[in-house]
């Protein structure tokens, strides 16, 4: 009897096996079809950044903007009434060394983590981080006039793939540590060089710290998430 219902059962659990291998293969597939799309867009939005810049920047200064309306000048808060610049910031760039700097810095992220490419890892942090990052600025750094730059959002991806795949690959450790020990020398001793030629600095390593905070739970609830659909399956 044991036999027989093994024979029945090993086909059964093949082709299931077989089902979620063929579903794990489309969902990589559909993240690196993401992952080139987004990197055209964000080519396309470097070409034509002088144009895009006054609207799409996440202002600063106390929020404020001349605007005309109905031929009279009034100040308006976009903080508030233009909230679409919390998220849109982040996919600007300052120049081209800037944009190659950020782009490269992901490219080799996923690189490192490529579990990030599937769309149910990544489309988490990609959309929440530049957020967080916004409001921790509009919050506690409206001493500098705006912010552009994928720069602190990334450190909330790369924070977040780590913590969630920590134990998982072998690269996660080692990408925490140098989260740490870049963010703890950018608190104490300022900004790289080459970091703040491309952005003023002390906004630059703030919008990294609010990433980094950002991508830990993140990636603590990810990880509770991933664990509990294994035991469950």
């Amino acid at each position: 009897m044991k036999r027989w219902l093994a024979a029945l059962t090993t086909p059964l659990a093949g082709a299931k096996s077989f089902a979620g291998a063929k579903s794990l293969a489309g969902e990589k597939l559909s993240g690196y079809l993401f992952v080139a799309g987004l990197l055209l867009l964000l080519t396309l939005l470097q070409l034509f950044q002088d144009d895009l810049l006054p609207q799409l920047r996440l202002e600063l200064a106390q929020g404020l903007l001349q605007s005309e309306t109905q031929g009279t000048n009034h100040r308006v808060d976009v903080r508030f009434c233009q909230p679409w610049r919390l998220f849109t910031a982040h996919w600007l760039h300052a120049n081209w060394s800037h944009f190659l700097l950020n782009i490269g810095s992901l490219i080799a992220a996923l690189s490192l983590f490529p579990e990030m490419t599937r769309l149910s890892r990544l489309l988490p942090p990609l959309l929440l981080c530049p957020i967080a990052v916004s409001l921790g600025l509009v919050l506690f750094d409206t001493s500098n006039q705006w912010y552009i730059g994928y720069s602190g959002a990334f450190y909330g991806l790369l924070t977040c793939a780590a913590v969630q795949l920590f134990g998982r690959n072998p690269f996660a450790p080692f990408v925490l540590l140098f989260v740490i020990a870049k963010i703890g020398w950018e608190q104490t001793l300022g900004p790289l060089q080459s970091s703040s030629e491309l952005m003023p600095g002390q906004i630059a390593i703030q919008a990294h710290l609010y990433g980094a905070i950002c991508g830990v739970p993140l990636g603590l609830l990810s990880r509770f998430i991933l664990a509990k659909s294994s035991s469950e399956a």
